[in-house]
């Protein structure tokens, strides 16, 4: 689980992108999280990605 995010600062009213890459090359559910901490009034958030990786032969049946 990789994170990229601008290092500038984010000033009071901006906002900005954090963009998490998964290696997908294990088949199977996951559950990630990462950590945002910052010097905001909430100094500390968890953020949390699920997903579940298929295989590219794996034909979905309706």
């Amino acid at each position: 689980t990789v994170p990229y995010y601008s290092k500038a600062a984010i000033l009071p009213g901006e906002s900005s992108m954090i963009n998490i890459k998964y290696a997908t090359n294990r088949i199977g559910k996951f559950s990630k999280s990462i950590t945002i901490i910052s010097n905001a009034s909430e100094p500390q958030k968890r953020l949390r990605i699920k997903g579940n990786v298929i295989s590219k032969n794996t034909v979905a049946v309706k």
